[in-house]
């Protein structure tokens, strides 16, 4: 089974990611991240976390 970052579209070769394109006829692909990607998604999943955290509901707000 070859797995590919949804990201960015690389494969796993081992231990690492490399970008090369696949066969089409490469068999089973699971999808995944690659560990950039990865970084990337979850600093800006923290970030927008963090905002949401810190919004005011809107039955909250004093008029």
């Amino acid at each position: 089974m070859i797995t590919m970052c949804c990201v960015c579209r690389r494969t796993k070769s081992g231990k690492s990611c490399v970008k090369k394109r696949m066969a089409k006829d490469a068999g089973r692909t699971s999808h995944g991240y690659c560990p950039e990607c990865y970084q990337v998604t979850m600093e800006r999943f923290r970030i927008d976390y963090l905002a949401r955290q810190l919004q005011v509901p809107e039955h909250a707000a004093v008029n």
